[in-house]
C-alpha cells in the first residue's frame, strides 16, 4: 500500500503495510505444539499491528533503543494483547543485543512465566540459558538449555545451544561433557559476527567450540597449559589432546595435525592413542589431493538438465574441447514408454588433467554425497558445481568440512558466507539489485521508488537488496506490494501501491455525497456503483519508477496492471507524451519508469508486455552481442558447435572451468590450501562474462549490462543512448557486494 498523507494516522497505517511486506521472518527455533498459533495482524487492533511491524522493520535494522521503546509503550498499553509474547521477544532481543543483560532476563522470564504455551516460549528458553551463561551462571545455563535442545528444530539455535552447553560443563570442570557437547555445536566456531536476521541466535557465542569462555580454558590457555605440563604425564594427556581437538575444530588443520602427531609420539599407548590415530587417518585421506583431478557436479538429468546441460556443454568448452556435446537419447520400456534417464557420470582426460563428472539430479542428499567421494575417493584438488540452490547450498558445507575449494555455479544467496573454502561464479539477483538502484539514483536522478514483488523468500531478498540500495544513496521508497507465487492477475497489487485497494483510508472516498449513492444498492448494482467511486478517487503515485523482481511473464501482467490504474508508464516520445496529455487534460505528465532483473531478458517480454514495457530498463549480466572479444569468441565456437546462441549457464560453465583448470592444472599447487588461496587470487580473468574477480569473501564480480525495450526490441542501454543522440554519461558504478 503506498504513501497516503491524508492524515497523520494514514500514514503511519501505510508504513505499517510496507514494512510487513518486506521483514524477514523471525527465526523459529523450534515447534511447540501444544501452544496457539502466531496471531495474525488481522487478529490485533490498527494500532498494535502498527506499533508490532514498526518493532520488526527496527529489529531488522539493528535500532535495538528503537525496538525497547516501542515495546514499553505497546506493553503498557495492551498488556493482555495476543501478540505480548511476541512483543516481549523482541523487546528481550534488543536488550541482549545492547549489553543489558538483566533486562533481557526479565523480558524472557515473563514469556516463561506469562505465556509458557505461546510460540515464542522455546525461544525464550533458549535466551535465558544463554543469558545465564554470558552471565557466568553455568549450572543454570546446564539446567535451562539440556532439556530444550531436542527441542530445536532452527540448525543455528540448535548449534549455539550446544555451544553454551559445551563451554557450560567445561567450565563446570565435566570435561566429559563439554567434549560430548562440542561435538554437536557450530562449525564455523559461532554465527556470522553481523547476523542479519534480529531473530538469530547470538554471534560467536565462545572463543571456539569445544573450549569454554570462561575458567581461561581457551586455546591460549590450552596452549600454556599443555606446554607447561611435563610431557608424557598422566596430567598432561587430556590437555593436550583436548589442544589437538580444538585445533582441528577452528579449521587449524595444520597444528591439529601436527599436534596429534606429538601427541602419539609422547602417549604411543595412552588412552586417546586409539582416537588420535583413527583422526590421523582420516585426515590424511580427505587431504590428499592431486593437482591434475577436477571434479564437477551437476544436474545432467533429472528436472533439472535443461540449465544443467548447457552448463556442462560451456564447461567441456572451457577444457578447450569444442566438438558437440548432447546427453544420450532417453531408453524405452517394451511398451515403448520413455524412461527416466539414468544418472550421467563420465571422465574427461584432457591431457595431462583428468576431470571427474558426477550428476546430483538436483538432489542436495546425492550432491553432499558426491562431494564425499571426489575428495576421499577420487583426491580431486577442487570442485565445479552444483548448480541448483538447495544442492548448492548442502555440497557447500561438505566442501567446508572437507575443506576442498569448491566454485558453486547457484545464485542463491549466502552460499560464499558458509566459509573460506566455498566459492561462487553466479550472477546474483543481490547484485543486480545493487546495480540498477545505483544506475537509477546516479544516472537519471530518480528518488523514490515503488516495489511490487513475488511474496517468496527469493523475491522478498531481492526486494530488501534494492531497498537497502535506495535507502543508501539517499533514495526513498514510498510504497511496496507483493503477490502470491502462483498470481495470474496483478490488480489487486497495482491498487494497493497507488492507494486505490484500501479506500477507507482514502478521505476522498468519504464524501458524503458519494457514500450516500451506496445506501439502499445491492449486488452487481451495487458493485458496479463502486468501481464508479473507486475510479474516481485518484492514485498516489509518488514514485519516479517502479522495481520488479520477477520473471518476463508477471512482469507482463503487471505492467498493463499499473497503466489501468492511471499509473503513466515512461515514454521519451513527444508525440506520445502529447497524446497522453491531451487524453487526460493533465498538463504535467509524472512519467514513471519500470525496472528488472535478468530474468526479464526473454523475447516473449515484448510478445506479451507489448506497449507497456516499451523504454522499460532491466540488468543482465550475460550479453552475447558484446564486443568484448571472449565472449564474440566463446559464442562464435558456440554457434559452431550446436547452431544456437547459448545462454548464461553455458557462459558460466565455460569460464568457471577456464579458471579452475588456469589456477589448479596449470599452476599446480602442492595442497588444496594453496589451490584455494589461488582461486581468491583470481582477478580480471578475461571471459565470456566479461572480466571476473574473486572478492574477499569468494564471490566472484562481473560486469553488468543494462538493457532496455526500444521500438520493439531489446537492445542495450548503450544502444538505445546511440540511437537517441543522448550524450554517453559516465557508467553506473559497478555493484558492490553486500
Amino acid at each position: 500500500m503506498a504513501n497516503h498523507r491524508s492524515a497523520p494516522w494514514i500514514l503511519l497505517f501505510a508504513a505499517a503495510v510496507w514494512i510487513a511486506a518486506c521483514k524477514s521472518a523471525p527465526v523459529d527455533p523450534g515447534r511447540n505444539a501444544a501452544g496457539p498459533a502466531q496471531p495474525s495482524m488481522d487478529e490485533l487492533g490498527d494500532l498494535e499491528a502498527t506499533r508490532l511491524d514498526m518493532m520488526e522493520s527496527a529489529a531488522r535494522r539493528g535500532q535495538h533503543a528503537r525496538v525497547i521503546e516501542i515495546a514499553g509503550v505497546f506493553l503498557k498499553e495492551s498488556p493482555a494483547s495476543r501478540a505480548a509474547a511476541r512483543v516481549l521477544l523482541l523487546k528481550g532481543r534488543a536488550e541482549y543485543n545492547s549489553g543489558e543483560l538483566e533486562a533481557a532476563r526479565s523480558s524472557m522470564e515473563n514469556i516463561a512465566l506469562q505465556h509458557p504455551t505461546s510460540p515464542q516460549a522455546l525461544e525464550a528458553k533458549a535466551w535465558l540459558g544463554i543469558i545465564a551463561y554470558k552471565q557466568g551462571r553455568h549450572r543454570d545455563a546446564v539446567e535451562t538449555l539440556e532439556p530444550i535442545h531436542r527441542q530445536m528444530t532452527a540448525a543455528a539455535w540448535k548449534e549455539q545451544v550446544a555451544a553454551a552447553l559445551s563451554a557450560s560443563y567445561f567450565a563446570l570442570g565435566d570435561d566429559a561433557k563439554g567434549a560430548q557437547w562440542a561435538a554437536k555445536g557450530p562449525r564455523n566456531n559461532g554465527a556470522p559476527a553481523d547476523d542479519p536476521d534480529p531473530g538469530a541466535p547470538p554471534a560467536n557465542l565462545i572463543e571456539s567450540a569445544g573450549a569454554p569462555a570462561h575458567g581461561g580454558s581457551g586455546v591460549e590457555s590450552l596452549e600454556k597449559q599443555c606446554a607447561a605440563l611435563e610431557r608424557g604425564s598422566q596430567a598432561a594427556e587430556p590437555v593436550c589432546f583436548r589442544l589437538a581437538l580444538t585445533y582441528l575444530h577452528i579449521r587449524q588443520t595444520a597444528k591439529g595435525v601436527t599436534a596429534l602427531k606429538e601427541h602419539l609420539a609422547a602417549y604411543p599407548n595412552g588412552r586417546t592413542a586409539a582416537r588420535a590415530k583413527e583422526l590421523l587417518q582420516a585426515i590424511e585421506a580427505r587431504t590428499a589431493a592431486d593437482p591434475n583431478v577436477i571434479g564437477v557436479i551437476l544436474p545432467l538429468s533429472g528436472k533439472y538438465r535443461g540449465i544443467g546441460v548447457p552448463a556442462y556443454q560451456g564447461l567441456r568448452m572451457g577444457l578447450g574441447k569444442t566438438e558437440p556435446w548432447t546427453p544420450p537419447a532417453p531408453a524405452k520400456d517394451e511398451e515403448g514408454k520413455t524412461l527416466p534417464p539414468p544418472p550421467l557420470d563420465e571422465e574427461i582426460q584432457v591431457g595431462g588433467t583428468r576431470i571427474i563428472v558426477r550428476d546430483d539430479e538436483g538432489d542436495p542428499g546425492k550432491a553432499k554425497r558426491l562431494v564425499r567421494e571426489l575428495v576421499i575417493q577420487h583426491k580431486v584438488m577442487a570442485i565445479i558445481g552444483p548448480l541448483t540452490a538447495a544442492a548448492s547450498e548442502a555440497a557447500a558445507y561438505e566442501a567446508e568440512d572437507l575443506e576442498v575449494p569448491i566454485v558453486l555455479l547457484s545464485r542463491k544467496e549466502g552460499l560464499p558466507e558458509i566459509g573460506p573454502w566455498v566459492f561462487r561464479n553466479a550472477i546474483t539477483y543481490r547484485a543486480q539489485a545493487h546495480f540498477i538502484a545505483g544506475w537509477a539514483i546516479n544516472r537519471m536522478g530518480y528518488k523514490r521508488f515503488g516495489i511490487i514483488h513475488p511474496a517468496t523468500p527469493g523475491g522478498t531478498e531481492i526486494a530488501n537488496a534494492f531497498w537497502d540500495t535506495v535507502e543508501s544513496l539517499g533514495g526513498e521508497v514510498t510504497g511496496i506490494e507483493s503477490y502470491p507465487a502462483d498470481a495470474t492477475t496483478f490488480k489487486d497489487a497495482a491498487r494497493k501501491l497507488v492507494g486505490r485497494y484500501y479506500l477507507e483510508l482514502r478521505k476522498e472516498f468519504f464524501d458524503p455525497v458519494k457514500r450516500k449513492e451506496l445506501e439502499g444498492l445491492k449486488g452487481w448494482v451495487r458493485n458496479r456503483k463502486l468501481e464508479e467511486l473507486q475510479a474516481s478517487v485518484p492514485p498516489v503515485v509518488d514514485f519516479d519508477a517502479v522495481f520488479i523482481p520477477d520473471y518476463y511473464q508477471p512482469v507482463a501482467g503487471i505492467a498493463p496492471a499499473l497503466a489501468v490504474e492511471d499509473v503513466i508508464l515512461y515514454t521519451s516520445s513527444d508525440y506520445h507524451q502529447k497524446r497522453i496529455m491531451d487524453a487526460t487534460g493533465l498538463k504535467d505528465l509524472k512519467l514513471v519508469r519500470l525496472l528488472g532483473i535478468d530474468s526479464w531478458n526473454h523475447p516473449k517480454l515484448i510478445d506479451l508486455g507489448e506497449k507497456y514495457v516499451e523504454e522499460s530498463v532491466f540488468v543482465d549480466g550475460w550479453n552475447p552481442r558484446s564486443g568484448w572479444p571472449e565472449t564474440k569468441g566463446f559464442v562464435s565456437v558456440w554457434r559452431s558447435a550446436y547452431n544456437g546462441e547459448p545462454n548464461l549457464y553455458a557462459a558460466q560453465g565455460f569460464d568457471t572451468m577456464a579458471m579452475v583448470s588456469q589456477a589448479v592444472s596449470m599452476r599446480q599447487p602442492s595442497s588444496r590450501l594453496e589451490a584455494r588461496k589461488l582461486l581468491a587470487a583470481i582477478r580480471d580473468f578475461p571471459g565470456a562474462l566479461g572480466k571476473t574477480s574473486f572478492g574477499p569473501e569468494g564471490e566472484a564480480e562481473h560486469p553488468l549490462t543494462l538493457f532496455t525495450v526500444y521500438k520493439k526490441a531489446i537492445i542495450t542501454m548503450d544502444d538505445y543512448e546511440r540511437q537517441r543522440g543522448i550524450k554517453k554519461a559516465p557508467a553506473a558504478p559497478a555493484p558492490k557486494q553486500p
